[in-house]
């Protein structure tokens, strides 16, 4: 008789365990959701955001990896970056 005392009361702890935290995520579920349906309802009117220079940066540094700002080098500044290249080489060996 003890032995059912104690098992009742084990599955009635879980149980309200269980309980607490389906309690406790379906609490945060509906404030995030809150949260969320507040944003877009934000979000549905159009707010123009004024353009800083960072934004303008990042334009600049997306035209030269595709290429738009590079140049050449020409041959004097070539061969003194070979020789520079080829002196490390030799250190470092």
């Amino acid at each position: 008789m003890v032995y059912l005392g104690i098992f009742l009361l084990v599955a009635v702890a879980g149980i309200i365990a269980l309980w607490w935290s389906q309690r406790r995520q379906r609490m945060h579920l509906q404030s995030v959701h809150g949260f969320r349906s507040s944003l877009e309802r934000i979000s549905t009117h159009h707010v123009a955001i004024p353009t800083d220079a960072s934004d303008r940066r990042a334009e600049v540094v997306t035209q030269i990896r595709q290429g738009g700002g590079r140049e050449p080098l020409d041959p004097e500044r070539r061969e003194a970056a070979k020789r520079r290249l080829a002196s490390r080489r030799a250190a470092s060996v």
